[in-house]
């Protein structure tokens, strides 16, 4: 006769309330009189609930992403069936994307490898462990699964998505983009899919065929944010600075708390001499995202081009604070103070971007102008000729 079997810690943690086992379980539970184990153990097992019952029940606790009450009643089910059985491959499989759910990588990609030991050609098991890898890192390893998926499901689109991140991640732009190809093939109606391969050639500065992708993606999806932001990103570098400006704003439209785009909307401002316009997003950039350093340079930038030397100050100053180690940022706040008739401020400001990158020219370049104004003649005429020697390559 079959022993119910619950530990100890089963009982404690359903005392404290910590636990809640599913109904299918609990049935299994002894609740009488301790003398009456005997009796009930003989009983017929038919009083067992039923595998089905218990199946079902596991799969609406995994639906709901409920994977610790899941996990008990796949641990019921692979107790009662033995080990070499193909339908106990689902069962590790139901499990493993239990313990995927919960972040427990290493029991989830355990119990994927049982079901493919029993089942060799269990798509589904090569499937999860590949995602199951991805997130763990080990991503050869995910790009060796989703091979395999491959080779046994040649249409399966998954697959191909997640052997194209495998290969982004590792750097090999040629086969992610002939991976989206391929599932662009499988599914040609699939924006994301256009999306992801224009921003992967985007990486490559294969800027126009990024562009085509990207348009796509957009025709499929006009409400595709991230398509709208990345083809503006390719607008800005052609200097296309209308569409560019165009695109970020539908972004924003589309994504209100989208920091990147109001920062760079406030860049094309920017190049535009729009300068109000410029900080006026910086500003919703950095109340978006308060430790957005790229977000303070730029409207330091925008208050520097607009002679509001001491405005640009105070955020080239938010810049160091985020970065200390940053000599371009020293570099810009130097310019600032210069203007504003701080001379020694710029020099130390000057100096430490030296310091901090010693081929450094244009810190030289502004710290022999610093000292200049100085009346140290002496000291600017030594660091323009070390400027020039570093611009023309030398002594690097």
């Amino acid at each position: 006769m079959r022993h119910t079997r619950t530990t100890a810690w089963t009982f404690v943690l359903l005392a404290l309330g910590l636990l809640t086992l599913p109904a299918c379980i609990i049935r299994t539970i002894h609740e009488g009189d301790p003398g009456e184990v005997e009796r009930e153990e003989e009983q017929d097992s038919a009083e067992e609930p039923r595998a089905e019952d218990i199946y079902k029940d596991g799969v609406a606790f995994l639906q709901r992403e409920d994977f610790p009450s899941a996990i008990l009643c796949f641990d019921e089910l692979i107790r009662r069936q033995p080990d070499d059985e193909t339908e106990h491959a689902e069962l590790y499989v139901r499990r493993g994307l239990c313990h995927a759910g919960m972040k427990e990588a290493e029991k989830a990609i355990a119990d994927f490898s049982q079901a493919i030991a029993i089942s060799p050609e269990c798509v589904e098991a090569y499937s999860n462990r590949g995602y199951a890898y991805s997130n763990s890192g080990e991503i050869d390893k995910a790009i060796a699964d989703f091979g395999e998926v491959i080779r046994l499901s040649p249409g399966d689109k998954k697959a191909y998505f997640g052997r194209a991140n495998g290969h982004l991640i590792k750097g090999n732009m040629t086969a992610a983009i002939a991976d989206l190809g391929e599932l662009i093939r499988l599914q040609p109606e699939l924006p994301q899919a256009y999306y992801f391969r224009g921003a992967v050639l985007a990486k490559t500065d294969r800027l126009d065929t990024a562009l085509v992708d990207f348009n796509r993606a957009i025709e499929l999806n006009d409400k595709f944010a991230k398509a709208h932001y990345f083809r503006a990103t390719i607008h800005m570098k052609q200097g296309r600075l209308d569409d560019a400006l165009a695109g970020f704003s539908r972004t924003i439209e589309l994504n209100p708390r989208h920091v990147k785009a109001y920062n760079n909307r406030g860049f094309a401002y920017a190049k535009q001499g729009r300068y109000e316009e410029a900080t006026a997003d910086a500003g919703r950039a950095i109340s978006l995202a308060p430790d957005f350093r790229e977000a303070y340079v730029n409207r330091g930038a925008a208050h520097h081009a607009a002679g509001d030397f001491k405005s640009a100050i105070v955020d080239h100053g938010h810049a160091i604070t985020l970065n200390p180690a940053d000599a371009e940022a020293h570099v810009n706040r130097g310019l600032a103070y210069l203007k504003h008739g701080d001379v020694d401020a710029a020099i130390a400001d000057f100096t430490r971007a030296i310091t901090l990158s010693p081929n450094h020219a244009p810190a030289y370049n502004h710290r022999s102008v610093a000292y200049a104004q100085k009346v140290d003649l002496e000291k600017a005429v030594a660091d323009q000729d070390r400027a020039m020697v570093l611009e023309a390559g030398v002594g690097k």
